[in-house]
């Protein structure tokens, strides 16, 4: 499945579900100057002062590592967000089905992968 854009408020939503959810994820960020940086953990928060934020350990941002990517301000109104599905099992194995797409307007790129649907029983 290609990328598909979403709205800013539809990036709330996901971004929301996976903070009260404690879901897992990765978040993989990519500057503009092709720097990177990752994290599996959790999103913690998500401000227009702090921008969205991946801490290792849920509810302590400032006592784990944790990835900080600003968002702007108001939070995410200059940021283009996208969702796709993993495009092969071997990449849902590792990463997760679903990936957030989020696009600075700096060109820095924060992808989130985590996983979506629920475990088979």
């Amino acid at each position: 499945m290609p990328k598909t854009e979403i709205s800013l408020q539809h990036a709330g939503e996901l971004l929301n579900e996976l903070m009260k959810g404690s879901i897992p994820v990765l978040g993989f960020f990519v500057s503009e100057s092709r720097a990177t940086a990752s994290i599996y953990g959790f999103v913690d928060s998500i401000s227009a002062e702090a921008g969205i934020v991946i801490a290792r350990s849920q509810g302590m941002p400032s006592m784990s590592s944790m990835l900080s990517v600003p968002i702007g301000n108001p939070a995410g109104l200059t940021c283009k967000f996208y969702v796709e599905n993993a495009p092969d099992e071997h990449l849902e194995m590792k990463y997760g089905d679903t990936v957030l797409i989020v696009r600075l307007n700096s060109g820095g790129t924060l992808s989130i992968f985590f996983t979506a649907k629920p475990s088979p029983k």
